[in-house]
């Protein structure tokens, strides 16, 4: 046989395979796949966060210190470069999500539903980037925004709302390590 033939053959992972081919698959291959789904969406996160904090420096820098036509554009660049990671991380979350609702279907008790949401477009936003609170009417929303502007660009901190994916787990974000840190200690 063909080494070729072989690296050419695609895998079909249990979240891929219809709802009735996944009930006839082995429960130990499912469940590999719920662990390493669980494990992307974690690294993700901590993806999508880093970058996020990234992004927040970034735009800091150039407001202060950037000044002039070519310096800008360098900025900018960096800037886009910095989004574009930062949609791929949020597709990799969302993939993986997507695998895990697949996967666990008729599993109301699944853990990671605890620690894990749908994200959405508002959502993905730096820790100090203000949501606007669902506001009742249109002119509630214009006051807000018009706040807003007239102290300097910040938004009153009686109406931020931080995204869930600065909240972490219910668990603190230590994972399975039961309060200890990675040498043992805590």
């Amino acid at each position: 046989m063909d080494p070729d033939v072989v690296h050419n053959t695609p895998l079909y992972l249990p979240s891929s395979l219809p709802p009735d081919a996944l009930a006839k698959c082995s429960e130990r291959l499912v469940l590999m796949e719920v662990k390493l789904r669980i494990g992307q969406c974690r690294d993700s996160l901590v993806q999508l966060r880093t970058k996020l904090n990234a992004q927040a420096r970034l735009l800091k820098h150039k407001y202060v210190n950037v000044r002039h036509q070519a310096p800008n554009t360098r900025s900018r660049n960096l800037l886009n470069r910095i989004n574009t990671k930062i949609e791929a991380s949020a597709a990799k979350y969302r993939n993986a999500f997507a695998s895990l609702q697949a996967l666990c279907q008729g599993e109301k008790s699944a853990e990671w539903r605890r620690e894990f949401f749908e994200l959405r477009n508002q959502d993905v936003r730096g820790l100090s980037e203000a949501e606007l609170p669902n506001a009742l009417t249109q002119e509630r929303a214009e006051e807000l925004q018009a706040r807003a502007l007239l102290n300097g660009g910040a938004v009153p901190e009686g109406n931020r709302t931080v995204s869930w994916i600065w909240r972490g787990s219910h668990r603190g974000d230590l994972g399975d390590q039961g309060g200890q840190d990675e040498y043992g200690e805590g």
